[in-house]
């Protein structure tokens, strides 16, 4: 049997299109997959977080087998090459396009699903968002507001934006309820008000970061509608949540360098607002 290995590195988001990209191309090879997650010894911004999932896959902590050529993603945009290639090989890259595994979506869907029980707390907010006409509000800020390059790598979504995607879901749902989820949850509070948005707050005593991650998304992706930062944490909670009704409400550009092509990560119905609110 082949054996397809893939690098995992970056946050949830980033790790997520690597296991799905791997899923897909091992299904369509009859092979065995192998997640090398070898590089997380010393990257110390984020944490190896798919064993929470029902992923299908061996997970490496140590250096897989180096003799097995490797293959690395030539550019951003989907790489049609990928399933032309045989033999055993190990892939590198972020594989940031639902066109390496739109065949097997649904088993993609089926195996990102937590392992672990959710707190009550989630539980009753679950409840509520698949009853209303729920958006899910996620703002990145993080590195992305602290670090004047990653700033200018990725760009930073404006209040000004989140506001015109507020006001597009109104003129659109009746009575839509906000669910404001962020990694700086205060800045939200003192800049988004309504009497239609609750804020998510981090669990009290839950200080495992990896974990909360996980819990987020999958709370996120039970609301019916979506306001997305340039993430791909952002866009993996309206991969898993949506359906032919729900509305979308992305930045543009998702990338402030524009090197990046993103034609094959963004979905043609989605609301595109630009980032910076003009």
């Amino acid at each position: 049997m082949d054996h397809i290995i893939v690098e995992v590195i970056g946050g949830l988001g980033n790790q997520l299109f690597q296991y799905a990209f791997g899923r897909a191309v091992s299904m369509q090879r009859g092979a065995e997959l192998t997640l090398d997650a070898s590089a997380f010894s010393s990257y110390k911004l984020r944490n190896f977080v798919l064993d929470n999932f029902g992923v299908e896959a061996n997970i490496c902590s140590e250096p897989p087998d180096a003799t097995l050529p490797l293959y690395r993603e030539p550019h951003f945009h989907y790489d049609h090459s990928v399933f032309s290639q045989i033999g055993s090989m190990r892939y590198s890259g972020y594989w940031q396009s639902e066109r390496y595994f739109s065949q097997v979506a649904d088993k993609i869907r089926s195996e990102i699903q937590l392992r672990c029980a959710w707190p009550e707390y989630y539980q009753q907010l679950a409840s509520y968002m698949i009853q209303e006409e729920s958006v899910a509000v996620h703002v990145r800020r993080g590195d992305y507001a602290s670090n004047a390059s990653t700033r200018a790598f990725h760009g930073l979504a404006s209040v000004k934006y989140f506001g015109l995607a507020m006001r597009l879901m109104r003129s659109r749902l009746a009575r839509p309820r906000f669910y404001v989820f962020s990694d700086d949850i205060d800045w939200c509070r003192e800049n988004f008000c309504g009497a239609d948005i609750e804020f998510i707050d981090i669990i009290p005593g839950d200080d495992d970061q990896g974990l909360q991650d996980c819990r987020e998304l999958h709370l996120m992706s039970r609301c019916r509608h979506y306001i997305l930062s340039n993430s791909s944490f952002s866009w993996w909670s309206a991969w898993l949540g949506g359906d032919e009704q729900t509305v979308v409400v992305a930045p543009d550009p998702w990338f402030a360098n524009p090197e990046l092509c993103t034609r094959d990560l963004l979905f043609p119905g989605w609301n595109m607002l630009p980032i910076g609110g003009d």
